[in-house]
């Protein structure tokens, strides 16, 4: 489909194939979370990124960063057809689905900065002697933080915690490979191991 857009000429690369000179050349380049991160941003070209999920933390990074639009993966191919062409144009798109996440997000009570990090500690399990260790603050900050994250994502624990982060897309999403594998969740033992640092 994107072939036959007007204007529209591909060059196909895949990840350890790029070079400056195909960079260099690209209107839009169309890549994934993944492969983003490795190449990093292209002042030159107007960045489109197709994410597996909606998850606000990468949408809110991803144009902190100069990604132009953010389509996930399974929306409607009219939806990457009008990213190509806003980045094309040097406008920023969001899918219907980002956009809803990020909207619904507005609403929400936001987490600082040293939150969201305290926030990833406690989903990977830490305790806060760790956390504390980690971030080079006392123990006590560290609770206080807790606390407040807990408050503002309406949670009962630090396991809730970390699950409602994980579900509306608040934490970094674990590294995977091309396919979408994932090495590493925030699963169950990450979230046991949360309960004991409680």
């Amino acid at each position: 489909m994107l072939s036959n857009m007007a204007g529209f000429e591909p060059i196909v690369g895949r990840l350890g194939e790029v070079v400056p000179e195909f960079v260099l050349q690209a209107t839009v380049l169309i890549c994934d979370c993944e492969i983003w991160r490795q190449v990093g941003l292209m002042p030159a070209a107007g960045v489109v990124v197709i994410a597996r999920s909606a998850r606000i933390f990468e949408i809110q990074r991803a144009i902190e960063r100069g990604v132009l639009g953010y389509v996930i993966m399974g929306c409607d191919l009219y939806e990457v057809e009008g990213a190509v062409r806003a980045a094309a144009h040097r406008r920023r798109y969001l899918c219907r689905i980002a956009a809803q996440a990020i909207a619904g997000s507005l609403t929400a009570q936001a987490l600082t900065a040293r939150e969201r990090h305290v926030l990833t500690l406690v989903a990977d399990g830490r305790c806060n002697k760790v956390i504390a260790s980690r971030l080079d603050i006392a123990i006590g900050t560290v609770k206080a933080h807790v606390r407040s994250i807990m408050h503002k994502l309406g949670a009962s624990s630090r396991t809730d915690a970390a699950r409602i982060a994980t579900a509306r897309g608040l934490l970094p999403e674990p590294p995977g490979d091309f396919n979408g594998t994932r090495t590493n969740t925030y699963g169950p033992n990450s979230l046991q191991q949360a309960l004991i640092g409680a």
